[in-house]
């Protein structure tokens, strides 16, 4: 299905987007450097004194370094521990943003808007360096004159580290806005393929999807972008007594895997003007422009008719009145204003009662009122919002339960949810005469705390679908998270779970209520419980689990030792990050897995032999785990015939 190739593209584009995001962090560490360095210097000539010359000197060699390589640049520093552990702190704050919810998130908006901020400082400091040259060649003709040369060559540097940070932020803002336009073709997808009576256009907009798919992960296969990112990691780790052998340019190879003769973003770009070209043919009333600032809103001509409206921007120069006014919209049933920062909620919005999809970058509390939109059916929330206290938990004022159509609701920061208790209800009545019990059909719930796992707000949803869970600081800190997974029980129609814990340094392992855990669930993915292996008996009971990922130390400990045959429905296992070195099983445990995915399983011994024996086995996939983990994987392609393995290692 072209929804199915579109969100494996998506995927694919947010792990991607992780190596651009690392360099900027760190083209920005320099530019600060350089602006610490040069803003004396040019307060200093511009005060029409005579700078040391041979301090100058010093000063331009310290800043030519500042264009370097990243690998180079830390070598030439003296193996500056300040400047080692900052990069691996970049390297580790990106890497958790993408193992979040969401990958275009609050925090690459930050990351892009201190890169501007700081490029802002670097521009002027070059324009006053470039004022004092031009000051010094028509006005002085002595001793001033010597330092034009160094100053001159410090210009030159930061004019080479402008322009990658300027490249790698263009980079990011293209991709985070295919991210979107991938986003919105999902939903377009979800919402309107039942309604096209034009088969041979969903054929083509999944045939455009799967090339997509196919060119980004050929891609991935083909550019050494993992290899290069840990090679890389390890030269700044050893840098002290590494002696380089082989150039490592970590730059060059993600600029050739994103604008490479090969690259692809011309691609993809070239991909979402058919998928436009498409979209159209199955919906025409639809528009989707760019605005800068409430400026550019008039250059918009008033689409009263218009079904859809996406709007592609940054900033937070947008005032309501002006943006909705100009638009004219009435009959709107689609609303992507994740790229629109307003101030407060624009109540516009509850005016536009035909909508179905609402998508809001959220800097404030929501109000009750967005309840009024009855026909609502996905709405996503970009958090976070403002609290009044730092360790206030952030609650989502939304009575869920009185939207009668509303189907998928996505959070991006864990949060609360109200209770559909009696106080409310009263209030709701202000704005609705719809029956608390009406709605009863939301299918997709998604992050919510653990606190919110209660039996008032589960009683609320019995036809869930799917949903995900994050164990907050404060949940943590309460110790009652069992008490809260107990509540499950009431969910008997969930397919999909997906349970995070809270990372505590002590790594103490959880407590789950297995029993609660609906028999009918198909997909289960944990995350951070450090649960001891045994306890997996209680998950290969689960009749009709499909898909099982373990992440970062779901279960803990060196063995793993079936005591009973399980598992009768499993396809898909992953096992990510983990610490497992012996793991026992049989043919028996397995009967119809297809695919194995590992990754940095780095002390696993060897993959079970008896794997071999599974007939239904069509992939096995090891992404940086142990040598002799590897070679097991191999002996077992050499059992079955056509079975295809994937090796990614250091």
């Amino acid at each position: 299905m072209a929804y199915v190739a579109i969100a494996s593209l998506l995927q694919n584009l947010e792990y991607l987007l992780q190596f651009p995001c690392i360099i900027l962090q760190v083209k920005k560490m320099q530019a600060k450097t350089f602006r610490d360095k040069a803003f004396p210097v040019m307060w200093f000539l511009n005060t029409n004194l005579i700078y040391p010359k041979d301090d100058l000197e010093i000063l331009q060699k310290y800043i030519e370094n500042l264009s370097l390589p990243i690998a180079k640049y830390v070598k030439a520093v003296n193996c500056n521990d300040e400047v080692v552990s900052q990069i691996f702190e970049i390297t580790k704050s990106v890497f958790g943003i993408y193992r979040g919810s969401q990958w275009v998130s609050e925090k690459v908006l930050e990351m892009l808007e201190q890169a501007s901020q700081i490029s802002e400082q670097v521009n002027f400091i070059e324009s006053e360096l470039n004022r004092f040259i031009e000051q010094t060649r028509t006005k002085w003709k002595t001793t001033p004159c010597l330092v034009v040369e160094e100053v001159l060559d410090i210009l030159l540097a930061s004019h080479f580290l402008m322009q990658e940070i300027t490249f790698f932020h263009e980079v990011i803002m293209q991709t985070m806005v295919l991210c979107q336009n991938l986003r919105f073709f999902m939903t377009l997808l979800g919402e309107s393929s039942n309604k096209c009576h034009d088969p041979q256009v969903l054929r083509s907009l999944e045939n455009v999807a799967d090339r997509a798919r196919n060119f980004v992960e050929d891609c991935m296969i083909d550019n050494p972008i993992e290899s290069e990112m840990k090679y890389f990691l390890d030269v700044v780790n050893n840098i002290a007594t590494y002696s380089l052998a082989r150039e490592t340019n970590l730059e060059k190879v993600v600029k050739d895997i994103f604008v490479g003769q090969e690259g692809v973003s011309q691609y993809l770009f070239q991909t979402l003007e058919e998928i436009h070209y498409l979209k159209g043919e199955i919906r025409k009333r639809r528009l989707s422009f760019q605005l800068n600032s409430d400026g550019d809103v008039h250059l918009a001509p008033p689409y009263p008719h218009l079904r859809s409206f996406l709007c592609f921007t940054l900033g937070s120069d947008f005032v309501p009145d002006i943006f909705f006014s100009s638009l004219q919209f009435k009959l709107l049933r689609v609303l992507d204003m994740f790229f629109l920062h307003f101030d407060s909620f624009p109540s516009q919005v509850l005016e536009l009662t035909n909508l179905r999809h609402l998508a809001l970058y959220v800097t404030y509390r929501l109000p009750i009122s967005i309840s009024k939109l009855l026909k609502l059916q996905t709405l996503i929330i970009h958090g976070p919002w403002n609290s009044r206290k730092v360790e206030e938990i952030q609650t989502l004022s939304l009575e869920y339960w009185n939207m009668p159509q509303l189907r998928h609701l996505y959070i991006t920061v864990a949060s609360c949810l109200s209770d559909p208790s009696l106080k409310t209800y009263i209030l709701l009545k202000q704005y609705s005469k719809i029956k608390p019990e009406a709605a009863r059909d939301l299918q997709t719930l998604s992050t919510i705390s653990f606190a919110s796992c209660k039996c008032e707000i589960f009683c609320a949803m019995p036809h869930l679908k799917k949903l995900a869970i994050c164990e907050t600081k404060q949940d943590y800190s309460r110790d009652s998270s069992s008490d809260c997974l107990n509540n499950l029980i009431f969910l008997q129609e969930l397919e999909t779970l997906k349970c995070s814990f809270y990372l505590e340094r002590k790594r103490a392992w959880r407590i789950l209520s297995w029993n609660a855990i609906p028999s009918g669930l198909k997909q289960l993915t944990l995350s951070q419980s450090y649960l001891p292996w045994k306890n997996m008996t209680f998950v290969a009971k689960l009749p009709n689990l499909e898909v099982l990922k373990l992440k970062s130390y779901a279960f803990q400990g060196p063995e793993w030792v079936p005591t009973e045959a399980g598992f009768c429905s499993l396809k898909h296992l992953l096992i990510e990050e983990s610490d497992l070195v012996i793991w026992e099983a049989t043919s028996n445990d397995f009967p119809r897995l297809q695919y194995l995915i590992l990754k940095s399983c780095k002390m696993l011994l060897e993959i079970p032999y008896s794997v071999g024996a599974i007939s239904a086995l069509q992939r096995i996939e090891l992404h940086y785990c142990s040598k002799s983990s590897e070679i097991s994987a191999k002996n077992i392609q050499d059992q079955i015939d056509g079975l295809d393995i994937m090796i990614r290692s250091d």
